[in-house]
């Protein structure tokens, strides 16, 4: 709600409670003084039966109407609505409402206020006088207490639909919907409750609290057990479910978005904090995504929440801001007030989940296992992926220069390049004399040129075309879409660049002292010449070009395949 609205409605509620009080105690005091005891006890009820709200097809709702409707009928309107106000306020203040939404307390009080004194009126023009007796039984006002009951529920109902729609920044569409609908089946449920309470105070007094009260608290416990435990079956389902999803992904990404949807779904977090142990020992922050990004970043974490889960390996389980904010929170949190937050376990603490929610006591018990288990299966598929990744990722990769094998050369071209309409060119690379460093330095010496060759290769192609070690001191190049000339130009490029970088090796095989050395390479291109030739064939008319008009002319060379002079 804006901040001026919320100003108002302190003013509007001070207006109207301050004369409301005024008048409850100077009218009502001879009633208050002689009648304490028992409206002491109501308010205790009304209290007991606010602590077990239940959910009714989703819709929740608390059993205090029965007790309120039992208070009207025999202390009349005034004492009602004074005893709800204390109710209310009772319930706000065990919530814990932050200050940020404390004008909940006027606003709530306002619609009370407002619901008592209109149903109370509609009571009284219906012909309804209170409080009960032997002459003025429950039964002759049968009317007047249906006409009560329905304006009380219609009157609230319709009171907090206007208030939304007029102050808050949430608005109702309509006000006949399947929630009023709901809420109107409970209503209809906790009325006998109201009218046998009723009847039993009428004729037992406080006897009825014992005959009736306690066992209608206790129907309402097991009732609210019954529905949590629906709750968390449903919410199990809902995550063993996550755990099946999770083993059809096959890429990060579809993980993390998986898991950040799910978590909002599940346990209505606003914020999903994923922090993954690295190889170092340390934890880093990875982006979880509500829908997904192209590019995944991870993030040194500074989260005081997470580093104390992290260090204690203990789960840790916040209904407040007051509870956690001495752990030297992210700025993000600071409209946070419920955290939840647990290890994932692979042998050692292999990550942190922590979700946050602005409202307070959102999480649970419950919640904290339910999480536990979805870590678990989050970790283990992350895992299973990197390791997936990693054997396709050796499988077509030279394990010694880190650039692309023959294979996935040779695959790429067969499945990607076997089409008329593309053009292309090669670039085939051998380096000059390359056996007489591993006969005058030794293998490890070579193997440190070879991969010291592809670093360079590396930078300059970039991002221009697909760089392969063909073979021993051999490497080739695709690039899409260029035409020999500029082919020839990057050939040229490679040449001078490995002709003027000394290489410093260790003379191995004789004192072990270190050496610098210079190498050499001969080039050959090739450029696609018709649609129907094969890339196979592009690729033998650069080697064609390297031996050729390369090797044989002297090394040291780049030369061009041209189908009149081959």
């Amino acid at each position: 709600m804006p901040i001026k609205n919320q100003r108002l409605v302190w003013v509007i509620w001070f207006t109207i409670f301050t004369p409301f009080l005024i008048y409850s105690f100077s009218s009502k005091s001879e009633v208050l003084v002689n009648n304490w005891p028992d409206i002491l006890v109501f308010l205790i009820l009304m209290l007991i039966a606010s602590l077990f709200p239940i959910k009714f097809f989703n819709t929740p709702f608390m059993p205090i109407q029965g007790v309120s409707l039992t208070l009207f009928l025999f202390f009349g309107m005034v004492i009602e609505a004074l005893v709800i106000q204390i109710a209310i306020f009772s319930m706000l203040l065990r919530v814990r409402v932050p200050k940020e939404d404390a004008y909940r307390f006027p606003l709530n009080s306002l619609i009370f206020i407002g619901t008592s004194f209109g149903a109370g009126s509609l009571f009284y023009l219906t012909g309804g006088t209170v409080p009960i007796n032997e002459t003025n039984s429950i039964y002759s006002m049968i009317l007047p207490i249906i006409v009560y009951v329905s304006s009380y529920f219609l009157l609230n109902n319709y009171l907090i639909y206007i208030l939304k729609n007029t102050l808050s920044t949430v608005k109702i569409p309509k006000f006949f919907n399947r929630a009023l609908l709901l809420q109107a089946l409970t209503t209809v449920l906790v009325v006998p409750v109201g009218i046998t309470l009723t009847v039993s105070y009428h004729w037992s007094g406080y006897l009825a609290i014992i005959l009736v009260g306690i066992p209608i608290i206790a129907f309402f416990i097991i009732l609210q057990l019954y529905n949590r435990s629906r709750r968390d079956a449903r919410l199990l389902e809902k995550v063993s479910q996550f755990g099946h999803n999770i083993n059809d992904t096959s890429t990060i990404n579809d993980i993390l978005l998986l898991f950040s949807q799910s978590c909002r779904s599940i346990f209505s977090s606003e914020n999903i904090l994923l922090y993954e142990r690295q190889k170092n020992g340390k934890l880093h922050r990875i982006n979880v995504p509500s829908e997904l990004p192209e590019e995944m970043t991870s993030i040194t974490f500074q989260d005081g929440v997470t580093l104390e889960v992290f260090n204690t390996k203990k789960s840790l389980l916040f209904h407040s801001k007051n509870a956690w904010k001495h752990l030297d929170p992210l700025k993000e949190l600071t409209d946070t007030q419920s955290i939840l937050s647990v290890p994932v376990y692979r042998k050692q603490v292999a990550g942190i989940i922590t979700l946050t929610s602005s409202k307070p006591r959102v999480f649970g018990k419950v919640d904290l296992r339910l999480l536990e288990i979805m870590g678990n299966y989050t970790v283990v598929a992350l895992q299973n992926i990197r390791q997936l990744e990693q054997t396709k990722q050796e499988s077509i990769m030279c394990s010694l220069t880190k650039i692309y094998n023959f294979r996935y050369f040779d695959t790429l071209l067969k499945e990607q390049y076997n089409q008329d309409s593309l053009m292309y060119s090669m670039i085939l690379i051998d380096l000059d004399h390359f056996k007489r460093i591993n006969d005058a330095y030794g293998h490890y010496s070579g193997n440190k040129v070879l991969k010291e060759v592809a670093s360079i290769l590396r930078d300059l192609v970039g991002n221009k075309g697909v760089l392969a070690r063909y073979g021993g001191e051999e490497f080739v190049i695709l690039l899409d879409g260029q035409n020999s000339l500029n082919s020839t130009g990057l050939a040229n490029t490679i040449r001078e660049k490995l002709e003027n970088h000394i290489f410093y090796v260790t003379e191995d095989l004789s004192d072990g002292k270190d050496a610098d050395i210079c190498i050499t390479a001969s080039i050959g291109v090739a450029t696609k010449e018709e649609p129907s030739q094969s890339p196979l064939s592009v690729l033998r008319n650069a080697d064609r070009a390297m031996y050729t008009g390369a090797k044989e002319q002297g090394r040291n060379k780049v030369a061009v395949y041209a189908s009149a002079s081959f």
